[in-house]
């Protein structure tokens, strides 16, 4: 099972410069592009103001790691359209974590899958935003420490 958390990058800033209404068109047109992506077993869905949520069971973390960098690269190059728009990109930041069927968790795995994803997702915010980054699964980490 894969979990991808997105976040548009900035989103306050255009909430603050453009307005609520146009950030309610580019919440759409995000979430439209994200949306081109899914298979009938996926699900996408808004969690808080700006950020994106999507659960890919049985996806393996290459293909979605591929994904990932493709959406990225699809909602920079969005064009909105409106006048007042014409110098403001949109970029998202995301996050990736996997859970591995045989991995042993002290909190349940959806909270555990939730804050790796998160945690990820915050190291793309802080490596400069626009970026994709993915966590290491439980296995991963103890064989590092």
């Amino acid at each position: 099972m894969l979990f991808r958390s997105v976040d548009i990058d900035h989103f306050k800033r255009v909430n603050d410069k453009f307005g609520h209404q146009t950030g309610d068109v580019i919440l759409r047109r995000v979430a439209q592009e994200l949306g081109k992506v899914l298979r009938s077993s996926d699900v996408l869905a808004r969690y808080g103001g700006e950020e994106f949520v999507l659960l890919l069971p049985e996806m393996s973390l290459p293909v979605a790691v591929e994904i990932a960098e493709r959406l990225r690269e699809d909602i920079s190059t969005i064009e909105f359209g409106e006048e007042i728009l014409a110098d403001f990109q949109v970029t998202v930041s995301l996050g990736l974590a996997s859970l591995l069927p045989e991995e042993n968790h002290e909190v349940s795995p959806g909270q555990w899958l939730f804050q790796q994803a998160d945690n990820a997702l915050y190291q793309a915010k802080h490596g400069g935003r626009n970026q994709v980054r993915v966590a290491a699964n439980r296995s991963s980490q103890a064989s590092a420490g």
